[in-house]
């Protein structure tokens, strides 16, 4: 749970509050860039995550898109808990031979360190993306996951 504090407690000070769509209730939208690090063969650059984060008193919901149709085939489930999610899919032709790992590299822009919950891998001609937020304590849970327009896409939220 402290890397769900230190994130809200940064978008708060950075002024990424977009909006208060109730007197208890602050809404932001952000852009997490992911990168592959220790990649062998042609691998993308980065890709985005899309989060919106909705805080209110007592916790927040996070709701977001994975934007990775443009490099790889059709995405399914295939492994899942109330705290962790797995989509994978086969690589397009061009990134077949990548073998990488990656994480969060920024947050708008900024660099940050330590933010682990979401993780691709790339190999055997496929991508995996996880988000597992069993970090974040037993107060927390994955609400919704599927797949919207051939991206994963996912809410969690999280009491304190």
């Amino acid at each position: 749970m402290r890397l769900f504090i230190s994130l809200s407690t940064v978008l708060l000070t950075l002024g990424w509050v977009s909006s208060a769509k109730a007197q208890d209730t602050l809404q932001s939208k952000y852009r997490l860039k992911i990168k592959p690090s220790a990649a062998s063969g042609i691998c993308p650059a980065y890709f985005d995550v899309i989060e919106t984060i909705r805080l209110y008193e007592g916790g927040a919901e996070t709701r977001a898109t994975v934007w990775l149709q443009w490099m790889a085939g059709a995405f399914s489930i295939s492994n899942t808990t109330s705290q962790s999610v797995t989509w994978i899919a086969k690589l397009k032709t061009q990134y077949k031979n990548c073998k990488a790992y990656a994480s969060i590299s920024t947050l708008d822009g900024y660099p940050v360190e330590g933010m682990d919950h979401l993780r691709a891998r790339f190999a055997g001609g496929s991508v995996s993306f996880t988000l597992d937020i069993s970090s974040f304590g037993e107060y927390s849970a994955i609400t919704w996951k599927g797949i919207e327009g051939n991206n994963p896409s996912y809410s969690w939220a999280v009491a304190d």
